[in-house]
């Protein structure tokens, strides 16, 4: 870690010292993931199994 210099999403903890990290609500954070898995390549099948277990998620 740089001195003075913290990702903010990241939480790092070293010793003591330690770094809150940007709170995302729980819709916003899967659209981050499924949005990165999208840009990896997934295939629609697996796309639509983590849309598929996020519904019943929610319910």
């Amino acid at each position: 870690m740089i001195r003075g210099k913290v990702n903010p999403l990241l939480r790092v903890i070293l010793g003591k010292a330690t770094a809150i990290a940007k709170g995302y609500g729980l819709e916003e954070a899967f659209g981050l993931f499924y949005s990165a898995k999208k840009s990896e390549g997934m295939r629609e099948r697996t796309l639509g199994s983590y849309k598929s277990h996020w519904r019943y998620f929610r319910e």
